[in-house]
């Protein structure tokens, strides 16, 4: 009455601020109000019904989060990794259904210890879980072979790719980009790269193995096939191999995509609806002499399903009419997820999300001069939307063989 009540209330009206008819997402606040419930209620209850008071519900809290970070850590030396990938629909219902069953037990038989036994085994079980999932026998089930009708993609050192400086990711762990292109993807889809695990291998026979390491770079397209991804190793490991060639073998965790209906909308002055998106308006980051122009979008209960967008950039300022804007360039990023969840976790019902199309400068060679360029998104330039679904997910190897690790640089 005090708590969800006047959420629910505050979501509805905050759609409505937005410029969305609550009623319309009646199934994601329902869901949403679901994972409150799991996440923040229903565990405070079941503390409180099963403690004589606020100090002891104060230790019983603190014990539970002490044993999750010992399976987190355990999870951790054991190499797991971070890579889970099936959504966890198990943890919320083990939550509300032991959470329910001990204050049931409680105030139906007071039996304090059997209810206290049975929140312990919950949160094991939510533990083991957690663990569970980001197995490699899991990651395995998720990404298998790839089938024959599929064997057209192909996945390559990129000589063209260049080499970024390692990073320093803690914990003595060193991360080294390796460039990739890819090719053989058909007009219409996209390749995305979910996860990484490799394997370094010195000349003189020593190695390291990496575990899944997830991957959060752009899609792979027919026309924008290069990127590079995250390799992580031991400090030590990477100090004694970098002054030689090594050979790297590595494990992609791969998601072909299909691209839906390119939406066309021309961007105005102001706010426009995307069609399944939200709305969305052009505006601008940073100081007047090194802006940057951005599409902003807000979409209602979670973050949109994953979109590609892409514009045309201008190379002269916006006071020009549309169809007096010079520039070919083009530029494209990618937001939302490919959850299929009608909402998720959160107090706030509206999302926002940002598309960084920028107005970077470029330099360009013209008669002879390399001249600075500055980028900018006009209102009445067109901008596309292109959702992608999936297809398929599977496994894909690939070997480099003489592979130089970077320098450090000082």
């Amino acid at each position: 009455m005090f708590v969800l009540a006047p959420l629910v209330v505050a979501q509805c009206v905050l759609l409505e601020e937005a410029g969305f008819r609550w009623l319309d997402y009646l199934p994601g606040l329902g869901f949403d109000l679901a994972l409150v419930i799991g996440v923040m209620i229903a565990p405070v209850v079941a503390l409180a019904a099963v403690t004589s008071g606020f100090g002891k519900m104060m230790l019983a809290a603190l014990g539970s989060v002490i044993l999750f970070v010992v399976v987190e850590v355990f999870a951790a030396l054991t190499e797991t990794g971070g890579m889970r990938p099936y959504t966890d629909y198990i943890s919320m219902p083990v939550i509300l259904c032991f959470c329910g069953a001990a204050v049931v037990l409680q105030y139906a038989r007071r039996m304090a210890w059997r209810s206290r036994v049975l929140l312990a085994t919950a949160l094991v079980l939510v533990g083991v879980v957690d663990y569970v999932s980001s197995s490699p026998t899991v990651i395995a089930r998720a990404y298998p072979e790839p089938a024959s009708a599929n064997e057209q993609l192909q996945v390559a050192p990129d000589s063209n790719g260049g080499h970024s400086p390692p990073s320093d990711m803690g914990g003595s762990k060193v991360a080294v980009t390796v460039p990739l292109t890819f090719s053989g993807i058909a007009d219409g889809y996209a390749v995305m790269v979910d996860g990484v695990k490799a394997t370094i291998e010195t000349q003189d026979g020593k190695k390291w193995t990496s575990s899944w390491v997830p991957n959060h770079g752009p899609l792979a397209m027919p026309e924008n096939s290069s990127t590079a991804l995250s390799v992580q190793m031991g400090r030590a490991f990477f100090n004694e191999a970098q002054p030689q060639p090594v050979k790297v073998q590595m494990k992609l965790a791969l998601t072909i995509l299909e691209a839906g209906e390119d939406q066309r909308i021309v961007a105005t002055g102001g706010e426009f609806a995307v069609p399944e998106l939200g709305i969305c308006s052009l505006v601008r980051e940073g100081s007047e002499l090194a802006d940057t122009q951005v599409l902003a979008c807000r979409a209602a209960m979670r973050e949109p399903k994953l979109t590609y967008v892409s514009v045309r950039w201008a190379e002269v300022a916006c006071a020009a009419a549309p169809d007096e804007i010079t520039g070919t360039g083009s530029v494209g990023v990618t937001i939302g997820d490919l959850s299929r969840d009608p909402g998720e976790f959160g107090i706030s019902s509206v999302r926002t999300t940002q598309a960084w199309l920028g107005n970077r400068g470029s330099d360009v060679e013209r008669e002879g001069k390399i001249l600075h360029t500055r980028r900018f998104l006009c209102p009445g330039t067109p901008v596309h939307f292109t959702r992608y679904t999936v297809v398929g997910r599977w496994e894909y190897d690939v070997t480099i063989d003489n592979f130089k690790l970077p320098e450090w640089q000082r």
